[in-house]
């Protein structure tokens, strides 16, 4: 398996500005959810967990930004975190990495990785991303099923 570019000091400092940026974070999303009874960003979990997590989060993110691409806004049909998350679950399965990724993690890959926005809406704790997600293949469609992504033409397979 090829070596992650995510370190645990890459994700703390992410995690760092995020918790700067967005106090009441936790590992359900940005913003404190009725869930939520602790105030850290990952509680519950040990660094070793929550890097892997990111980390693959981080492998689908650059696999997605490069088979299906960014838009330079946010796109009215934009898929939250929450909903990416489970995209990647799919594919960290398939792939021998993580198979369960929580959405902290899937945030703290997107706001890593140089070409991916997050912007909140409304009163949700799951921004949205500027990654060309209509292009992404749905995994529980029997048509994708098989390859669990699809981007056009292009199916991708950890690398």
């Amino acid at each position: 398996m090829k070596q992650s570019i995510i370190t645990m000091e890459i994700m703390n400092n992410a995690l760092e500005c995020i918790a700067r940026d967005f106090p009441d974070a936790n590992n359900n999303g940005l913003t404190k959810s009725a869930r939520a009874t602790k105030s850290s960003p990952l509680d519950d979990k040990n660094d070793k967990e929550i890097l892997r997590q990111v980390q693959t989060a981080f492998e689908w993110t650059e696999q997605a930004v490069y088979f299906c691409g960014v838009y330079r806004t946010f796109s009215k049909t934009a898929t939250s975190s929450y909903g990416l998350k489970h995209t990647i679950e799919w594919w960290g399965k398939a792939n021998g990495l993580e198979p369960y990724v929580c959405n902290m993690a899937a945030i703290v890959a997107f706001y890593i990785h140089p070409k991916v926005k997050i912007k909140l809406i409304g009163n949700s704790c799951n921004p949205i991303t500027n990654i060309k997600t209509s292009r992404i293949g749905n995994p529980a469609n029997e048509y994708t099923k098989d390859s669990l992504m699809r981007c056009g033409n292009s199916y991708f397979n950890y690398f």
